[in-house]
Protein backbone atom coordinates (compact mmCIF):
# COMPACT_ATOMS: atom_id res chain seq x y z
CA UNK A 1 0.00 0.00 0.00
CA UNK A 2 1.25 2.84 -0.71
CA UNK A 3 1.70 5.64 2.15
CA UNK A 4 0.45 8.99 0.27
CA UNK A 5 1.41 10.83 4.09
CA UNK A 6 4.98 10.38 3.52
CA UNK A 7 4.88 11.22 0.02
CA UNK A 8 3.45 14.29 1.02
CA UNK A 9 5.91 14.92 3.95
CA UNK A 10 8.40 14.09 1.75
CA UNK A 11 7.88 16.71 -0.93
CA UNK A 12 7.47 19.71 1.74
CA UNK A 13 11.14 18.14 3.21
CA UNK A 14 12.75 19.59 0.19
CA UNK A 15 11.79 23.26 0.35
CA UNK A 16 12.78 22.74 3.79
CA UNK A 17 15.81 21.79 3.14
CA UNK A 18 16.39 24.33 0.25
CA UNK A 19 15.85 27.06 3.41
CA UNK A 20 17.93 25.59 5.59
CA UNK A 21 20.73 25.69 2.80
CA UNK A 22 20.20 29.33 2.11
CA UNK A 23 19.85 30.46 6.02
CA UNK A 24 22.06 28.08 8.07
CA UNK A 25 24.54 26.32 5.59
CA UNK A 26 25.84 29.37 3.78
CA UNK A 27 25.99 31.53 6.77
CA UNK A 28 27.94 28.62 8.32
CA UNK A 29 30.25 28.19 5.62
CA UNK A 30 30.48 32.57 4.53
CA UNK A 31 34.48 33.43 3.56
CA UNK A 32 35.23 29.89 3.29
CA UNK A 33 35.63 27.80 0.01
CA UNK A 34 33.26 24.97 -0.15
CA UNK A 35 31.70 22.87 -2.28
CA UNK A 36 27.90 21.29 -1.86
CA UNK A 37 26.02 18.14 -3.67
CA UNK A 38 22.47 17.68 -2.79
CA UNK A 39 19.98 14.64 -3.34
CA UNK A 40 23.53 12.43 -4.12
CA UNK A 41 22.43 8.96 -5.32
CA UNK A 42 25.70 8.08 -6.94
CA UNK A 43 29.58 8.28 -5.74
CA UNK A 44 32.50 6.97 -8.48
CA UNK A 45 31.21 3.69 -9.37
CA UNK A 46 29.25 3.73 -5.77
CA UNK A 47 25.75 3.86 -5.72
CA UNK A 48 24.59 4.50 -2.07
CA UNK A 49 21.38 2.41 -0.88
CA UNK A 50 19.81 5.66 0.32
CA UNK A 51 19.43 8.88 -1.53
CA UNK A 52 22.08 11.26 0.48
CA UNK A 53 20.27 14.71 0.99
CA UNK A 54 23.64 16.92 1.08
CA UNK A 55 27.08 16.80 0.88
CA UNK A 56 29.10 19.52 1.92
CA UNK A 57 33.24 19.49 1.11
CA UNK A 58 35.20 21.47 3.10
CA UNK A 59 37.59 22.43 0.30
CA UNK A 60 40.28 23.55 3.06
CA UNK A 61 40.63 20.58 4.76
CA UNK A 62 38.77 18.42 2.48
CA UNK A 63 36.35 17.28 5.35
CA UNK A 64 33.24 15.93 3.96
CA UNK A 65 30.29 16.29 5.96
CA UNK A 66 26.63 14.81 5.10
CA UNK A 67 23.54 16.00 5.87
CA UNK A 68 19.93 14.26 6.36
CA UNK A 69 16.80 16.48 6.61
CA UNK A 70 13.38 14.72 8.22
CA UNK A 71 10.38 17.47 7.90
CA UNK A 72 8.05 16.41 11.30
CA UNK A 73 4.61 17.07 9.71
CA UNK A 74 2.65 14.26 10.50
CA UNK A 75 -0.90 14.23 12.32
CA UNK A 76 -0.46 10.49 14.03
CA UNK A 77 2.49 11.69 17.08
CA UNK A 78 4.39 8.35 16.19
CA UNK A 79 4.85 8.51 12.50
CA UNK A 80 7.35 12.07 13.71
CA UNK A 81 9.10 9.91 16.38
CA UNK A 82 9.77 7.32 14.04
CA UNK A 83 10.74 9.39 11.29
CA UNK A 84 13.47 11.17 13.63
CA UNK A 85 14.91 8.08 14.82
CA UNK A 86 14.86 6.82 11.19
CA UNK A 87 16.33 10.05 10.41
CA UNK A 88 19.62 9.07 12.74
CA UNK A 89 19.93 5.64 11.26
CA UNK A 90 19.74 7.55 8.00
CA UNK A 91 23.02 9.57 8.85
CA UNK A 92 24.74 6.71 10.91
CA UNK A 93 24.68 4.90 7.07
CA UNK A 94 26.37 7.98 5.76
CA UNK A 95 29.79 7.18 7.31
CA UNK A 96 29.69 4.25 4.93
CA UNK A 97 30.32 6.06 1.88
CA UNK A 98 33.10 8.60 2.70
CA UNK A 99 31.63 11.05 5.09
CA UNK A 100 33.62 12.20 8.13
CA UNK A 101 31.15 14.48 9.64
CA UNK A 102 27.14 14.15 9.82
CA UNK A 103 24.34 16.46 10.72
CA UNK A 104 20.58 15.04 11.02
CA UNK A 105 18.60 18.18 10.79
CA UNK A 106 15.37 18.26 11.76
CA UNK A 107 12.11 20.30 10.82
CA UNK A 108 9.00 20.78 12.93
CA UNK A 109 6.02 21.96 11.37
CA UNK A 110 4.06 24.57 13.31
CA UNK A 111 1.05 22.03 12.76
CA UNK A 112 2.38 19.28 15.21
CA UNK A 113 0.95 19.53 18.80
CA UNK A 114 3.14 21.13 21.67
CA UNK A 115 3.18 17.93 23.23
CA UNK A 116 4.90 16.03 20.38
CA UNK A 117 7.38 18.61 20.08
CA UNK A 118 8.20 18.50 23.97
CA UNK A 119 8.74 14.72 23.59
CA UNK A 120 10.80 15.27 20.47
CA UNK A 121 12.45 17.18 22.42
CA UNK A 122 12.93 14.57 25.37
CA UNK A 123 13.70 12.30 23.14
CA UNK A 124 16.68 14.29 21.28
CA UNK A 125 18.08 14.18 25.23
CA UNK A 126 18.10 10.71 25.18
CA UNK A 127 19.97 10.59 21.95
CA UNK A 128 22.60 13.04 23.68
CA UNK A 129 23.26 11.00 26.02
CA UNK A 130 23.64 7.65 23.91
CA UNK A 131 25.91 9.97 21.76
CA UNK A 132 27.92 11.34 24.63
CA UNK A 133 28.73 7.97 26.15
CA UNK A 134 29.94 6.90 22.83
CA UNK A 135 31.84 10.31 22.41
CA UNK A 136 30.41 10.70 19.29
CA UNK A 137 31.02 14.31 18.54
CA UNK A 138 31.41 13.70 14.81
CA UNK A 139 27.68 13.32 14.79
CA UNK A 140 25.51 16.32 15.22
CA UNK A 141 21.27 16.85 15.55
CA UNK A 142 19.54 20.14 14.56
CA UNK A 143 15.46 20.41 16.20
CA UNK A 144 14.49 23.83 14.21
CA UNK A 145 10.88 24.72 14.75
CA UNK A 146 8.75 26.69 12.11
CA UNK A 147 7.29 29.08 14.75
CA UNK A 148 9.93 28.67 17.79
CA UNK A 149 13.37 28.77 15.54
CA UNK A 150 16.32 27.13 16.73
CA UNK A 151 15.92 25.66 20.32
CA UNK A 152 17.86 22.43 20.46
CA UNK A 153 21.94 21.24 19.12
CA UNK A 154 23.53 18.55 19.62
CA UNK A 155 26.30 18.01 21.17
CA UNK A 156 25.96 20.30 23.67
CA UNK A 157 28.26 23.11 24.12
CA UNK A 158 29.48 22.95 19.93
CA UNK A 159 29.34 26.02 18.30
CA UNK A 160 27.81 25.14 15.41
CA UNK A 161 28.66 28.35 13.31
CA UNK A 162 32.14 27.51 13.85
CA UNK A 163 32.41 24.06 12.91
CA UNK A 164 33.85 22.43 16.13
CA UNK A 165 32.32 19.81 15.29
CA UNK A 166 34.86 16.68 15.13
CA UNK A 167 35.03 13.87 12.45
CA UNK A 168 34.95 10.33 12.42
CA UNK A 169 38.55 8.75 11.42
CA UNK A 170 38.06 6.54 8.06
CA UNK A 171 39.70 3.45 7.84
CA UNK A 172 38.55 1.17 5.34
CA UNK A 173 39.76 1.88 1.95
CA UNK A 174 36.51 1.71 0.14
CA UNK A 175 35.27 4.00 2.23
CA UNK A 176 38.57 6.39 1.43
CA UNK A 177 37.93 5.82 -2.06
CA UNK A 178 34.16 6.98 -1.61
CA UNK A 179 35.75 10.21 0.18
CA UNK A 180 38.46 10.85 -2.50
CA UNK A 181 35.86 10.81 -5.09
CA UNK A 182 33.77 13.22 -3.32
CA UNK A 183 36.73 15.32 -2.64
CA UNK A 184 37.13 15.46 -6.18
CA UNK A 185 33.79 15.91 -7.23
CA UNK A 186 32.93 12.93 -9.00
CA UNK A 187 29.03 12.46 -7.61
CA UNK A 188 25.92 13.46 -8.54
CA UNK A 189 25.22 16.94 -9.06
CA UNK A 190 21.82 18.79 -9.51
CA UNK A 191 22.21 21.79 -10.78
CA UNK A 192 18.83 22.44 -12.01
CA UNK A 193 17.30 21.73 -8.20
CA UNK A 194 19.82 24.67 -7.09
CA UNK A 195 18.54 27.51 -9.81
CA UNK A 196 15.39 26.34 -9.44
CA UNK A 197 15.81 26.94 -5.62
CA UNK A 198 18.01 30.07 -6.38
CA UNK A 199 20.52 28.08 -4.62
CA UNK A 200 24.41 28.61 -6.16
CA UNK A 201 26.08 26.01 -7.88
CA UNK A 202 29.15 25.39 -5.53
CA UNK A 203 31.33 22.58 -7.20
Amino acid sequence: MIDWTSILVRQVEKPFQAKYMREDILSRYRGRDFSWYPFVRKIGDTRPRLEMDLIVVENDTETVVGYEFKYLNYEEPWKNYHSLYKGLGQIFSYFTYGIEQGWLIVGISKTVRDSVSEKLKELTATIETHLKARDSSYLGLHLKHDVKGTYRYLPIGINYSLNTCTHLPIENPVVQKDHDNIVKGKLTKREKWLNDNQLPVLW
